[in-house]
């Protein structure tokens, strides 16, 4: 059974495990499909290329990158928006 608010809904567990893997493959592709974004964050007390490998494994696998600037003490990190909202308040 699952329960849906005040509804207790009652199936078999096969078809359970069915709609949970679709619905985690619809979020999945919504993932990929989301549109990438370009941020540049200013740095003041630390140095971006220690930043840079901290921020990495932040980011969305086979689409996030960021790029450290030395000259402006800077990252420039382009990925989805909810990410760049998570690694602006991190850095």
């Amino acid at each position: 059974y699952v329960r849906q608010g005040s509804v207790i809904r009652i199936t078999k567990l096969g078809t359970l495990q069915a709609e949970a893997q679709l619905s985690k493959s619809i979020v999945d592709a919504q993932k990929v499909l989301a549109p990438l974004r370009v941020k540049v964050i200013p740095v003041s007390y630390a140095t971006v290329t220690e930043l840079e490998t901290q921020v990495k494994p932040f980011l969305t696998v086979e689409r996030g990158k960021v790029v450290s600037d030395a000259r402006t003490s800077s990252l420039i990190i382009t990925d989805t928006a909810e990410v760049l909202e998570k690694l602006s308040r991190l850095v």
